[in-house]
């Protein structure tokens, strides 16, 4: 009879172990799955906010409607030649609403390089709701010529 007990003992002590470990379980398992709603949610937003944060636009989006989101960042990205004595210039923009950065030139990669085209671009940043116009021109620095005009109606939504 003796080693009944120790069975039925050993038995009780068992099941008392594996009880312990699915309540310890349990609890990890739950924590677990709040961490991973809690970053699935975060990355959610952030690829959410990522998406809308820059919008693209080039020499087609001329005389168009754009909109962007406060905080995003408009990127106009215009053709055009350094070596040529042109260049493109911010004419007119409300800087309350969009705040411009630099405009930089971008030469395109060619394997000789001299005399290639290449991109000006320019990054505006949406500072609050409203809207503007965005007009830009292609100035020929010594002489003031205007050789292309650029120009977007630009909304921006909170």
């Amino acid at each position: 009879m003796p080693a009944v007990t120790a069975v039925s003992s050993d038995t009780s002590e068992a099941e008392a172990a594996r009880a312990r470990w699915r309540a310890g379980f349990r609890i990890h398992a739950r924590a677990l799955a709040a961490v991973a709603v809690v970053l699935a949610a975060c990355g959610l937003f952030a690829a959410t906010a990522f998406s809308a944060r820059v919008v693209s636009v080039g020499l087609r989006a001329n005389g168009k409607n754009v909109s962007v989101r406060t905080g995003g960042v408009l990127k106009v990205s215009l053709p055009g030649n350094a070596e040529t004595g042109f260049s493109w210039r911010l004419k007119a923009v409300e800087r309350h609403v969009l705040r411009p950065g630099s405009i930089r030139y971008v030469p395109r990669r060619t394997r000789d390089g001299v005399g290639a085209a290449g991109n000006y671009v320019l990054r505006l940043r949406a500072l609050r709701s409203g809207s503007t116009r965005l007009r830009m021109l292609y100035v020929r620095h010594d002489t003031g010529e205007v050789a292309l005009t650029f120009g977007l109606r630009v909304s921006v939504a909170g």
